[in-house]
């Protein structure tokens, strides 16, 4: 990353929605935990819709290494995407 790169934290829900714009030199130094509740993922029209993620509540703390693990097609990739709104179709709440 060059050191002229800056990030954007959203964080918020969606009646209210803050950002916070940081330059390199700015995020050094600081630390910000990341935290999710009942985040649910279902996909599929009317009588075939299949809820893949139900209800997944976790934090990631500052300064640490987090492991998110499971079995093979459980979600983990899944769950990563739609925290960084990489995911598009279905419906995702929490």
């Amino acid at each position: 990353m060059k050191d002229d790169t800056a990030i954007t934290i959203k964080a918020g829900g969606a009646d209210e929605l803050s950002s916070l714009h940081l330059s390199r030199s700015q995020r050094e130094g600081k630390t910000f935990t990341v935290v999710f509740q009942n985040v649910s993922w279902t996909v599929g029209r009317k009588k075939n819709r299949v809820t893949l993620i139900d209800n997944v509540t976790g934090y990631f703390e500052p300064c640490t290494l987090t492991a998110l693990m499971g079995a093979s097609g459980s979600g983990k990739s899944s769950l990563l995407d739609i925290l960084a709104k990489r995911k598009t179709q279905g419906d995702i709440g929490g």
